[in-house]
């Protein structure tokens, strides 16, 4: 049921990336015939090609999506992903409103392709966004070796956003918490780290079913003043 979900996705973007470029394709054929018939090709030939490629290249990922889904830049950017939802359909041992935890990965429960291994997640911190000092968004980052799993926190209550940091800390060996200089500088070298050994991080046994508490709590380096950013 895993992966379903995620060619189903593949699929719903290459129909959108398709009807779009269509679209496009259609409009630069229409100023063509309109340029040419004005006799201004020369003057409007920048808006036409901008429009043209616009619309040859969403053709193009919209079609490759469709016929060849594997060529789709979340593979590119996490070979185990099919590995990772089969896993957590599989072996899911806790799910909150935010997160769903099997007894090999992490997910972002609203964006199902935002996946990791547990031991493959290595800084997690809070982002503010504001607009003319006026806050409008809050988002929960947890780094992993191969992107970023962004959870919309706004609104939500300090404990939950605790609660939620211990679970995290509990079931990732490898983490670190706080926005900071030795936080990016771990994030780099463990990312490195993961490149250079192909793809691999070292296995701690998390045991299914069983969140064992960690000699520290809150994950190595974790400080409450530096959690966010």
């Amino acid at each position: 049921m895993g992966r379903e979900l995620v060619f189903k996705k593949i699929k719903n973007s290459g129909i959108g990336l398709t009807v779009v470029g269509s679209i496009f394709t259609l409009l630069t054929l229409c100023m063509l015939l309109f340029l040419v018939v004005d006799g201004s090709l020369i003057d409007g030939l920048i808006i036409l090609l901008i429009v043209a490629l616009c619309g040859g290249l969403m053709l193009y990922f919209g079609i490759r999506n469709l016929t060849n889904p594997m060529k789709h830049g979340m593979f590119k950017r996490n070979p185990y992903l099919l590995y990772q939802v089969d896993n957590m359909a599989a072996n899911k041992c806790y799910e909150d409103k935010f997160i769903m935890i099997s007894d090999r990965c992490i997910a972002n429960k609203k964006v199902y392709n935002e996946i990791a291994y547990l031991e493959d997640v290595f800084l997690v911190y809070i982002q503010k966004q504001r607009t003319n000092f006026i806050p409008t968004g809050k988002l929960l980052y947890i780094c992993t070796a191969t992107g970023n799993i962004a959870i919309n926190i706004y609104g939500v209550k300090k404990q939950l956003v605790d609660e939620l940091a211990d679970k995290i800390a509990k079931v990732c060996p490898n983490v670190r918490f706080g926005y900071n200089n030795d936080g990016l500088a771990y994030l780099n070298q463990m990312q490195q780290l993961y490149k250079n050994n192909n793809g691999m991080i070292p296995y701690k046994g998390f045991v299914q079913n069983v969140f064992v508490r960690q000699q520290n709590y809150y994950g190595q380096g974790y400080d409450q003043n530096t959690f966010s950013q």
